[in-house]
C-alpha cells in the first residue's frame, strides 16, 4: 500500500486474537489488530499472529512513502487593471487554480490570468496522488482617470495650449532638451 508522506493508514491483520507489530515505532500501537501506521519512510511491517490454540503465524505489509511534490507558484505580478498576466507553476504532474474568476483554465499550469481586483491564487499540484499547494497574487493598478481638456477651434496658422490632465508627466528627450 502507498501513502502520501505524512499521511497515515490503517493496517489490518484477521484470524487470531492475538497481534504483535514490528517495527512499532510508527504505529498507534503494537499488539492490537488494526493499528495506525504512520511512517516517514517506505516501512516493512511484520505481524505475529496467535489463537486461542496458541498456535502462531506470521505476514508482512509494506507501506511505501510517496514524496509530496514540490509545487512552486511563479509571481508576483503588478499589473495595469484589463490586462493579463500568465501565472506558472512547477513540480507536479497535473494542476488545479483557484479562485477561478478571471482564469483562463483553472487546470494547467501556467493558465492567463484578467482579475478585476487584486487576487491570491492558490494552484494545488499532484503528483501520484499526493498534493501541495503554493500561491501567488496579481496586484491591479488602477488606470488613471485622464483628461485632453475642452475641444478647442483655432484659425489655420494659429497655435492653442494642450493641457493634459491625469497621468504621471513623462520626460521629453530630444536634441533641444537637457536631460
Amino acid at each position: 500500500m502507498s501513502i502520501c508522506n505524512g499521511q497515515s493508514t490503517i493496517l489490518t491483520a484477521t484470524g487470531g486474537t492475538g497481534y504483535i507489530w514490528n517495527p512499532s515505532g510508527s504505529l498507534s500501537a503494537s499488539n492490537i489488530s488494526s493499528p495506525i501506521s504512520s511512517p516517514a519512510t517506505n516501512t516493512t511491517y511484520f505481524v505475529t499472529i496467535s489463537n486461542s490454540s496458541g498456535c502462531t503465524g506470521t505476514a508482512s505489509v509494506t507501506v511505501t512513502v510517496i514524496a509530496l511534490p514540490a509545487v512552486k507558484a511563479g509571481g508576483p505580478f503588478s499589473i495595469c487593471q484589463g490586462t493579463t498576466c500568465t501565472l506558472s507553476a512547477a513540480g507536479a504532474t497535473s494542476y488545479i487554480w483557484s479562485p477561478a474568476a478571471g482564469l483562463s483554465f483553472t487546470n494547467l499550469s501556467n493558465p492567463s490570468a484578467n482579475p478585476i481586483a487584486t487576487t491570491t491564487y492558490i494552484v494545488t499540484g499532484n503528483t501520484s496522488g499526493c498534493t501541495a499547494s503554493d500561491q501567488e497574487t496579481v496586484t491591479i493598478n488602477t488606470l488613471p482617470t485622464i483628461s485632453a481638456g475642452p475641444p478647442t477651434t483655432i484659425c489655420a496658422g494659429g497655435t492653442t495650449n494642450l493641457n493634459a490632465t491625469g497621468g504621471v508627466p513623462t520626460p521629453i528627450y530630444g536634441p533641444h532638451h537637457r536631460i
